[in-house]
């Protein structure tokens, strides 16, 4: 039924960020393979889709994607900097300015 049910894919700030620093997990026809991308992070797949469907990270996983980005990408990995929005989106509200991310 149209209408009904999850989406098949979500397009907000956090897939988008995933998606460019990523770029070997995009399938064939241009999507984030968030299955692989779990399985390559060690977690489940739901994991990741909550984190997509809510556009925000647990500490922990943002801990596991830092690390696989500076594993597989040296060249451009992420930084909490990259992360920090996703994970504590009151960060800049309760910040005393002096951090820059």
């Amino acid at each position: 039924m149209p209408g009904k049910g999850k989406p098949l894919h979500i397009y907000n700030d956090l897939y988008n960020l995933l998606m460019e620093y990523f770029p070997d997990h995009r399938t064939p026809g241009g999507f984030f393979d968030v299955p692989g991308f779990a399985r390559d992070l060690g977690l489940s797949h739901e994991t990741v889709y909550r984190a997509l469907r809510h556009d925000s990270l647990k500490i922990r996983v943002a801990l596991e994607i830092l690390r696989l980005s500076h594993d597989r990408h040296p060249e451009m990995p992420l930084y909490w900097e990259n992360l920090i929005r996703f994970a504590l989106p009151e960060f800049k509200k309760y910040s005393d300015g002096s951090a820059s991310c």
